[in-house]
């Protein structure tokens, strides 16, 4: 049985978005040293006084942040504060 992450306060936890792994095209090959991670993810789990933001969430948030990084169930994660989400992206 897996556990579930539930961050404290105003933190949220992200699962940040890759990079593409091509350029263009003529699909060029971009090795991680020279690929640029956008600040944007999608929400895993919020703390109790999170306003706004759901589980599920793509939120693009702050490039000055400081984010926490953790592994959970093997994955990369990102815990960041509520203040530091810039707009949540939804398909309209």
């Amino acid at each position: 049985m897996g556990k579930k992450v539930f961050p404290v306060g105003k933190k949220i936890l992200i699962k940040q978005h890759k990079p593409k792994e091509t350029f263009g095209s003529s699909n060029i090959y971009v090795p991680d040293s020279h690929k640029t991670f956008e600040c944007i993810g999608t929400v895993v789990s919020v703390g109790k006084e999170v306003e706004e933001i759901s589980e599920g969430d793509d939120v693009q948030y702050t490039d000055y942040c400081v984010p926490v990084e953790m592994q959970h169930s093997g994955e990369s994660h990102l815990i960041i504060n509520q203040g530091d989400v810039l707009v949540i992206i939804k398909d309209v």
